[in-house]
């Protein structure tokens, strides 16, 4: 019931300038201003990211003045074209909170939208985000194993030729070049140090020696074994078994070519661990 009677309050006081907006439209010009709405969250957009810029005293000014502009935009288009209130509200509005939610940070609690990237604000990269961008600010490195779980399927051993031979259910490569690719799209946003443990497939390769020419603070590492040995090695009596598994033999001689990269390290340069 407090949660209820809470959220009521929120919304009471947080629309409440919003139809006194719509009150003072009709009032004075005779209509009903139907993009108070969409100016109400432009302006707060406005205000939040003038905080998160670094100039809180003007955050309240600005988002006046944005919002302020909307409406004048709307009482100008009105009048001036004699464009019919209902006609014109509904359009404005929309771009108004089109635009304040593709530009929202992922800080603030919006509600989860598309951008027009095609990525989700405040979606489920949003606390990955924020700890880059703290990392950044502290000088420290985000050190990752990358793994995503929801693609490994029970597996144990690399889905290769050896896995589909003998009947084994295997772990693909993408499980781990996957979230290194979505990684990489947050370090080119933010600007952090990122390392990368243990790669060990072609594709993670392949992507750290781009993010690398581009420029990004990027590095990874290796472990011995995925140098010397590849799915080929192993046997139906449980050796060889690790995470991520050894994978086959086109993945450790691109390990071995990002080895050799040391002496370049604009290259990719892995190290072993």
């Amino acid at each position: 019931m407090l949660t209820i009677i809470r959220a009521a309050l929120e919304a009471g006081f947080l629309y409440a300038p919003v139809a006194m907006a719509l009150f003072l439209s009709f009032s004075i010009l005779n209509i009903a201003d139907m993009t108070t709405d969409g100016a109400f969250v432009l302006g707060s957009a406005v205000s939040a990211m003038m905080c998160l810029s670094g100039h809180p005293v003007l955050a309240l000014p600005a988002g006046m003045l944005a919002a302020a502009a909307a409406g004048g935009l709307a009482a100008f288009l009105s009048r001036k074209f004699y464009i019919h209130y209902l006609m014109l509200g509904a359009p404005l509005a929309a771009r108004q909170v089109g635009w304040a939610m593709r530009r929202c940070p992922d800080e603030l609690p919006w509600q989860r939208v598309i951008r027009e990237d095609g990525t989700i604000a405040g979606g489920e990269y949003a606390p990955l985000r924020r700890a880059m961008l703290e990392a950044k600010r502290l000088g420290k490195l985000i050190v990752a194993h990358c793994e995503d779980n929801s693609l490994l399927r029970g597996g144990y051993i690399h889905d290769g030729a050896y896995a589909r031979a003998h009947g084994h259910r295997g772990i693909c490569s993408e499980s781990e070049w996957r979230p290194i690719q979505r990684d990489l799209e947050l370090v080119r946003e933010t600007g952090c140090g990122y390392h990368v443990c243990h790669i060990s497939t072609k594709e993670s390769v392949a992507l750290i020696r781009k993010a690398k020419a581009e420029g990004l603070n990027v590095t990874c590492e290796t472990g011995p074994h995925y140098l010397l040995l590849d799915d080929s090695c192993l046997q139906e009596d449980g050796r060889f078994k690790m995470n991520p598994p050894l994978r086959d033999k086109a993945d450790r001689e691109a390990l071995l070519e990002g080895l050799a990269d040391w002496k370049r390290p604009s290259r990719c340069s892995i190290r072993i661990w």
